[in-house]
């Protein structure tokens, strides 16, 4: 009698450590894939911000002519350039 209860008892346990074990891995399973799914993400974002800071630089580019950065440094400029001009 004692002999089956201990060794029901020795079989709950070892039950118990599976199930700990097997939701163990499950958890790190999901951080993995978690991290995994953060660092692929950030790397889009990360090219996203890329993108948007070529495209902005090459629209100010496009706007502007030599070396001004700005249409309103264009401007000023050109201001300069017709004033300057003989008549």
């Amino acid at each position: 009698m004692l002999n089956q209860s201990s060794e029901a008892e020795e079989e709950e346990k070892e039950k118990k450590k599976r199930t700990r074990r097997r939701e163990k891995d499950e958890e790190e399973e999901d951080e993995k894939e978690n991290k995994k799914k953060r660092r692929e993400q950030d790397d889009e974002d990360e090219h996203k911000e890329e993108d948007a800071m070529r495209r902005r630089r090459r629209r100010r580019r496009r706007r502007t002519g030599g070396g001004e950065k700005t249409k309103k440094q264009k401007k000023r400029r050109r201001r300069g350039r017709r004033k300057r001009k003989p008549r």
